[in-house]
């Protein structure tokens, strides 16, 4: 067996070195990805997003379109996910348009209360999974 050190440190000079030869290969780029784009449409065959969020974000953008613009604290119970589940996917719903927060000052002691309120994208996506068409 060969004793040579397969796991040897390079430094990022030699790495570079090592790649120069590549650079004069010639590169067909094959006829299946002419038309295709680097990021995955968003809109699935029906007009519906649901592709692209996981199944707690789907549980809890339906909680939001049914319970608008309650206190963020009661969504976890109504989406039927955990408190940490629900502080992890918030952010993202919101960075992907589905939600939007809006933060109440106290008035006093302790946190501003956040409500979340369902955008476009979140009403049409919950109507579309009930729409009668997509249960066929």
């Amino acid at each position: 067996m060969p004793t040579n050190n397969l796991h040897k440190v390079v430094t990022d000079r030699e790495a570079d070195e090592s790649l120069k030869p590549l650079d004069g290969l010639h590169v067909e780029t094959a006829t299946e990805f002419f038309n295709k784009t680097m990021m995955p449409d968003a809109v699935g065959q029906q007009g519906c997003r649901s592709d692209i969020l996981s199944p707690s974000e789907l549980r809890l953008v339906q909680a939001v379109v049914k319970n608008p613009m309650r206190p963020s604290g009661e969504y976890p119970k109504l989406a039927r996910i955990s408190p940490n589940t629900f502080q992890k996917v918030r952010p993202g719903l919101v960075d992907k348009g589905f939600i939007r927060e809006h933060r109440l000052e106290s008035g006093g002691r302790g946190r501003n209360t956040i409500l979340l309120e369902p955008l476009e994208a979140a009403i049409e996506l919950v109507s579309a999974l009930n729409s009668p068409e997509d249960k066929k």
